[in-house]
C-alpha cells in the first residue's frame, strides 16, 4: 500500500497541475553543484523542468535514481532548462554539496529556503516535492520527479516533448 501512495499522489498532481502556467523563480541568492557555489541563469527562451524539493527528499530521489541518469537527461535535452529548487537554508550548503558528491551529480541546485518558487506559482507548501514539465510559456504538460525509478518521469517527459517540440 505504501508503494501505491506516491503513484496515486502523482496521478492527482498530474490531473490538478497540468495546463496551468508556472514561472521559474529567479530571486535566489545561492546555488550549488558538487564542486561548490555556482551561478544559475534562468533562460526564458527554453522549455523548463522545475523541481521543488526538500533536502532529505532530494537525497532519497537520488538514492533511487540510476547513476548519472539525471545529468544524462539534462545533457540530452539542450532545448530545456532544468531548475532544481531545494527548500533548505544556506547553513545546509555543506550537506547539499555532500549529497551531490555522493551521487556524482553535476547539475546545480538552487537553495530556496522560504519556498519562493512555490509561493510565486501559488502552489501549496504542503507539497513536499513537485516537478513540473513546462513549455517556454510556462504551460504545464506533465508532473513528475526527474530520474527516479519511483516516478513516471520518462513517460511524462516523452509525452510532453512530443506535444511541445
Amino acid at each position: 500500500m505504501k508503494r501505491l501512495q506516491p503513484i496515486i499522489l502523482c496521478l492527482v498532481l498530474i490531473a490538478c497541475s497540468c495546463r496551468q502556467t508556472y514561472v521559474p523563480w529567479e530571486g535566489y541568492t545561492f546555488a550549488f553543484d558538487k564542486d561548490g557555489r555556482t551561478p544559475v541563469l534562468v533562460v526564458h527562451d527554453k522549455h523548463h523542468y522545475m523541481l521543488s524539493t526538500k533536502l532529505h527528499l532530494l537525497e532519497n530521489t537520488l538514492q533511487h535514481t540510476p547513476d548519472g541518469k539525471t545529468d544524462r537527461i539534462i545533457e540530452e535535452n539542450p532545448s530545456w532548462q532544468f531548475l532544481i529548487y531545494c527548500r533548505c537554508s544556506p547553513e545546509d550548503s555543506t550537506k547539499l554539496i555532500s549529497i551531490l558528491k555522493k551521487y556524482d551529480c553535476t547539475f546545480p541546485v538552487i537553495m530556496d529556503p522560504e519556498g519562493e518558487f512555490l509561493k510565486i506559482n501559488r502552489i501549496g507548501e504542503t507539497y513536499s516535492e513537485i516537478g513540473l514539465i513546462c513549455d517556454k510559456e510556462g504551460k504545464c504538460h506533465g508532473v513528475s520527479t526527474i530520474g527516479t525509478s519511483q516516478s513516471f518521469f520518462d513517460q511524462q517527459f516523452r509525452k510532453a516533448k512530443s506535444e511541445i517540440e
